[in-house]
């Protein structure tokens, strides 16, 4: 009984943790934005690329660009997040061409 409050404990207190699935769709995102998004790129290019990875597009009211892979449902002991995704978010400078990108994760969280 101790121990799987233990465990019960110690799995609160990681909280969403990613899981491998999420882990290699993240790896894939980094070396895959890093090869091909370079300063300068149109915003008609960059959404050709993120349309060739099924990269979703979504908006939080910012100029920026926000893409979001394919969520991956998440299993014990990766709770309290039951859908993960990493998000790639990218700032356009003042011509509509790429300043920067950021990679993150999101999720959908109980």
């Amino acid at each position: 009984m101790k121990l799987a409050l233990a465990l019960f404990l110690a799995s609160m207190l990681a909280g969403c943790s990613a899981s491998r699935a999420e882990k290699d769709q993240q790896d894939f995102f980094e070396v895959e934005a890093y090869a091909r998004l370079k300063p300068g790129m149109t915003e008609a290019q960059i959404l050709s690329w993120a349309g060739s990875h099924e990269l979703g597009r979504a908006s939080d009211g910012s100029t920026d660009i926000i893409l979001l892979a394919p969520g991956i449902d998440t299993r014990w002991p990766h709770i309290p997040c039951a859908r993960t995704f990493t998000q790639i978010r990218i700032t356009l400078d003042g011509q509509r061409k790429l300043a920067s990108y950021r990679l993150g994760r999101g999720g959908v969280c109980l």
